[in-house]
């Protein structure tokens, strides 16, 4: 788990730019567990990279392969009344 705090903490950063507010106390709360969790080094570039994406709105990158799904299959096109366009 602690090799992947980084990782973790870039997905609580992304959630910050949500504009629930439920889902921005949520990730303002995994942030503070993922620093308390930390080595003083790791804190100092946890701290870093967070700072930088709050000072620069530099949001996280996201990998996305040839094999990564953003939607669901059959997701597109549908609509709450279910027409299919």
């Amino acid at each position: 788990m602690k090799e992947r705090l980084l990782r973790v903490q870039r997905a609580f950063m992304s959630l910050l730019a949500e504009g629930g507010d439920l889902v921005q106390d949520v990730a303002s709360k995994g942030l503070g567990l993922v620093f308390e969790c930390c080595t003083a080094e790791q804190q100092n570039q946890l701290a870093a990279e967070l700072v930088g994406s709050l000072t620069t709105d530099r949001r996280p990158t996201i990998q996305v392969t040839k094999d990564t799904q953003v939607f669901e299959e059959g997701s597109l096109g549908a609509n709450p009344s279910g027409y299919s366009f």
